[in-house]
């Protein structure tokens, strides 16, 4: 996992990306992408809740492909997208990254990603 510095007054402290903040060894250098959470660089959200069902997946699909590397969509649904990620993982294996930002009851807010090279990429979808 990559870290970043960042400084409190006098002690040096580290955020990871997973956005844990704590003392640890200062990285020989680093990038503002190291301080993005998964919630950065959202370049479009699609609410797929009054979308009709036949047409939400082809949908998000054709909105993925119009992603650069490090770009993502925001989905918000009032399910678990669980099919979705399985269909990723199935179409786009080792392109894409899932990480939940809101797990119901009610509405599920899921950002998917274009990896960059390099990117770990979900083993499973959050459960």
């Amino acid at each position: 996992m990559k870290h970043a510095s960042i400084t409190d007054g006098n002690a040096p402290l580290t955020r990871n990306t997973a956005g844990f903040i704590g003392p640890t060894r200062r990285p020989t250098h680093w990038t503002q992408e190291d301080f993005m959470s998964p919630a950065d660089n959202i370049k479009t959200t699609i609410d797929v809740r009054s979308i009709p069902p036949r047409e939400r997946h082809p949908l998000i699909f054709s909105t993925f492909d119009g992603l650069a590397p490090g770009e993502g969509l925001l989905l918000i649904n009032d399910h678990d997208p669980k099919p979705l990620y399985f269909q990723f993982q199935n179409e786009s294996k080792g392109e894409f990254t899932w990480d939940y930002l809101e797990q119901g009851p009610q509405i599920w807010r899921v950002r998917i990603g274009r990896a960059r090279p390099g990117d770990a990429m979900p083993r499973s979808c959050g459960h």
